[in-house]
């Protein structure tokens, strides 16, 4: 996780938990509600970025269709 800003490594342990949490993934909402963000522009934008850096996948056109792919430390 070396390649990961402070706030990027923030998101992808919140994403974690809440699919532990919940057993599904979080919507872009939900996400940038835990980064501290009112608009889900934010949630997109590190959902982009894990996704970019290959900590994550996702189906384009789906809700909630994120999938961790890289193990990392929690």
């Amino acid at each position: 996780m070396e390649d990961l800003t402070r706030r990027q490594r923030k998101a992808l342990r919140s994403i974690r938990r809440f699919i532990e949490a919940n057993g599904y993934p979080p919507s872009v909402r939900e996400l940038a509600h835990e980064m501290g963000g009112t608009s889900s522009s934010e949630g997109t934008y590190y959902l982009h970025v894990l996704a970019r850096k290959g900590y994550l996948e996702r189906t384009k056109g789906r809700a909630r269709a994120i999938r961790l792919v890289k193990e990392t430390r929690k």
